[in-house]
């Protein structure tokens, strides 16, 4: 599929969508755990700096950058990553979470040798986490704006929109958990998926008054009806 984009038109954050490996210079794996534990000792260390649209790039191309090279520091990179995104103090942004939902992602699609499915399953859990914390990123984000924009002249910024920047990206990410082919998987994301479209957070989005935009029926078309054309192929 192809890399995703952010939705603000001046975000410096790039896709995770990184070149293969073979692009980049070759170095030992003693050098790569050296550059991951940097990483994570400057965490430690000065956690804010993952709130910021400039330090989340660098701390989550280093991460996904290891995946498939060596399963120790796979593991390890995960770990951090799983670690962040249930952190209350390292804070999930609007600059951070589609670069945050597509590393897990992609450490979930991982296949390891020994045929264990907990990584997979412990991203599913994260993203539908990151579902729930969406409405109120959005609203800490937009508050935030609006107390700058009362103190300046400049005009109004993009301003993000929960279903279409956020949470049809998220679902889009979990979605491809449903086809995947380890059965335990794609059980458990079939059954997330369900309870997250039936979640209070998207009635109560309704209920607010919000149309149910071209987007949002997409979500049936690309999610629901190609997996249930999926299931029906099987039983035929």
């Amino acid at each position: 599929s192809p890399p995703l984009s952010l939705p603000f038109p001046h975000s410096p954050i790039p896709s995770l969508l990184v070149p293969p490996p073979s692009s980049f210079p070759s170095f030992s794996f003693v050098t790569h755990s050296m550059i991951f534990d940097v990483v994570v000792k400057i965490h430690s260390l000065f956690p804010s700096l993952l709130c910021s649209e400039s330090y989340w790039p660098v701390v989550l191309l280093s991460v996904v950058r290891h995946v498939g090279e060596n399963e120790r520091l796979a593991t390890k990179a995960f770990n951090f990553l799983n670690g962040i995104s249930q952190n209350k103090q390292t804070r999930v942004t609007v600059y951070n979470f589609l670069p945050l939902c597509e590393a897990l992602c992609m450490f979930g699609s991982i296949n390891t040798p020994t045929g264990d499915t907990s990584t997979a399953i412990t991203s599913i859990d994260r993203l539908s986490h990151l579902f729930t914390l969406a409405p109120t990123i959005v609203k800490s984000y937009q508050d935030q704006k609006q107390k700058q924009q009362s103190h300046s002249s400049s005009s109004p910024t993009h301003t993000p929109r929960l279903w279409n920047d956020f949470w049809f990206p998220n679902l889009e990410f979990l979605s491809r958990f449903c086809t995947d082919k380890r059965p335990t998987v794609r059980g458990h994301a079939l059954t997330i998926l369900q309870h997250t479209l039936l979640s209070a957070e998207i009635r109560d989005f309704f209920c607010e008054g919000n149309e149910m935009e071209e987007r949002v029926w997409g979500c049936f078309e690309q999610i629901i009806f190609s997996l249930l054309d999926g299931v029906l192929a099987g039983v035929g």
